[in-house]
């Protein structure tokens, strides 16, 4: 947070994630440190998936980026939350 437009008093952030699949494969977006199973993007081969995400910072106002396989990802922050 402090950066790229996040001000430090942001607690949630809302992204807009893409994810350019090189396998099968999946994307977690997630606030550090929770253990979340579930996946924000899954894609195949060559695909070119998007998906909104609300996620929280944790306490460091950081957030954590998970993939299966090697991947491309465009993140644009759409609005954060106070």
């Amino acid at each position: 947070a402090g950066r790229a437009g996040v001000l430090p008093s942001t607690r949630q952030v809302v992204l807009n994630l893409t994810a350019i699949g090189t396998a099968n494969g999946y994307v977690q977006v997630r606030t550090c440190g929770s253990g979340s199973t579930g996946s924000t993007v899954n894609v195949l081969p060559g695909q070119a998936v998007a998906n909104s995400v609300v996620v929280a910072l944790d306490t460091r106002q950081r957030l954590c980026i998970v993939t299966s396989v090697s991947m491309h990802l465009i993140i644009d922050l759409e609005a954060t939350v106070h």
